[in-house]
Parts: structure tokens; sequence; C-alpha cells
């Protein structure tokens, strides 16, 4: 009878011993990613992860759940190349294109991380501008004939520029025109700092000392474009009514039209632009770019 007993006890522990292994199975997490910092949220949703081709080695990400018998696969070292240490992944952009990531582990669980490395972009899409012609002894009929002139000739809507390197000083740049037009060109650009007797005065009060000097290498002639911020007022912008502006674009063209008008001593054309970035990573409740 005590050997009976015995052995039903046995059994019920193997029972139970057998239940809390299969318990175990199927207590097993879903594979994740994760930042060391729980702060940031890395978005295991949209499992996307965008890079330029000059970004730095990415942040670690930790690897969570499954059955920490990782292994990690690549469809294209040519895009990107992964370093894997065992238990986290960072990313090294190597040109543009696409590559799948898998992390695979033992119990048969699956992550796939989608990689995209694509040049910068950032998109101007112009609110509001203004003509500022200086020139005491143009008439009224010469000034009004120069601003319908400079509105004929300026009918831009917007700007995609590409940025093609790793200080976003050259690239390409889409413009937009209203009548549906779309152009493309090479740019340039430099940051300029001036000194206060250096400045250039664009109206009463208002200079250039900190801006972006762009040139656009149009089909016949090259393009100047001021990028600033300081030059808001002089379009009196309406915040309730547009989106926040980020930059105004100021365009000199006392050049182009000095020969007709020799009496206009400048003549600038103001942009004021909202700006949009169409490169940059989203992780869950953070953006950053992975320049």
């Amino acid at each position: 009878m005590q050997a009976k007993t015995i052995l039903r006890i046995l059994m019920l522990l193997i029972c139970v011993g057998s239940m809390a292994g299969c318990d175990d199975d199927e207590a097993l997490s879903p594979i994740t990613l994760e930042y060391e910092n729980h702060n940031v949220i890395f978005d295991n949703d949209g499992r996307t992860y965008r890079l330029t081709p000059f970004s730095n080695e990415t942040t670690p990400l930790y690897i969570k759940g499954g059955d920490g018998q990782y292994k990690v696969t690549n469809s294209n070292e040519n895009v990107v190349h992964i370093n894997f240490d065992g238990r986290k992944i960072s990313l090294q952009a190597k040109d543009l294109g696409d590559a799948l990531v898998r992390i695979d582990d033992a119990s048969g669980n699956s992550y796939a991380l989608s990689v995209v490395v694509r040049y910068n972009e950032w998109t101007y899409t112009i609110a509001d501008r203004t003509t500022i012609i200086k020139g005491n002894e143009l008439t009224v009929g010469d000034k009004a004939e120069l601003e319908k002139k400079i509105a004929a000739g300026n009918n831009e809507k917007g700007y995609l520029f590409t940025y093609k390197n790793a200080t976003n000083s050259t690239g390409s740049v889409r413009i937009y025109d209203e009548d549906g037009r779309e152009r493309e060109y090479d740019f340039s650009s430099e940051q300029v700092s001036l000194p206060e007797d250096g400045a250039i005065e664009i109206s009463n009060g208002y200079k250039l000392r900190e801006y972006y000097k762009v040139a656009i290498m149009r089909e016949s002639i090259n393009e100047t474009i001021y990028v600033t911020k300081d030059f808001f007022p002089l379009i009196d912008t309406r915040y309730n009514n547009y989106a926040r502006p980020m930059y105004c674009f100021v365009k000199d063209l006392t050049e182009q039209y000095k020969a007709d008008y020799p009496k206009a001593e400048s003549i600038y054309l103001v942009y004021e632009t909202v700006a949009k970035a169409n490169m940059t990573r989203t992780t869950g409740s953070s953006t950053q770019n992975d320049n």
C-alpha cells in the first residue's frame, strides 16, 4: 500500500513537472527590439529603420523575447552592415537601397526588420511672399511693372532638396511651380556668418547676417538664394492661418532686372516657407536623424 502511494506521488510530480515545462514553452514572449534607454521607444509595430548613406553606427538595439538563442541574417550586405554580439544589434549604412534583417531563435520565433537607406530630403512649401524694391528714382509705374514681371517669372510653389553628402552642402533640388511644372537642378550650399558692418541690408532695419547661401545651377544662370530665419516680420506672418514657418528664402534679383530698370538699387523676393523633413527615422514616440 505504501509503495503504491509513493508511486502515485512520483507520477503526480512528473505530470506537474511536464505541465510546468509546457507552460514555460507557451510563456515565451515574441521577439522584440528595445533601446537600453527605456525613455526611447522602438516601433516594434512598424519594424522599419531609416538611415542615410552617411549615418554613423546606430544606437544598439537589444533583442528581447524568444528563447535567447538568436541568429541574425541580413538580406543585403551591400546596403547595411549588422553588428551582432548575441544579445544586441547595431546598424551601419553602406549604400542606398533596402535590406531585410531577420532575427530567429531555436524555438521557431522570428522577427523581421526592414532597413531603408535613402538620402536626406526636405520639402519647403511657400506660404507667403513679398517683393522688396529699393530705388528712390524709380517711378510708381516702373515699380508696379517690375513687381508684375517678378510675380510672372517667379511662380514657385515649393522646393524639394535632396542632400547627397554628409554635410548637406551639395545635392539636387526639385522646384514645383504654381502651374504644375517641375524642374530639377543641382545645388551647392554654404553657411555664412557676417559681421555687423558687413551684413547685407535687405530692407530698413533688416540685414542678412547668419544664413545659408544656396546656389542653384539653372539652365542659363546660377540662381542664388539666401536661407535665413530672420525675416518673418517683413511679411507679417499670420501664425493662426499657417503652419509655423521655419525659413525665409531671399532671392536677390537685382542683376536679373538691373538692365531694364537701372534706377533700381536692389531687388529682393522673400519667400516664407514651411519645412518638412522627408528623411527621418521614427521609432515609436521618438524621432531622430541618423546622419
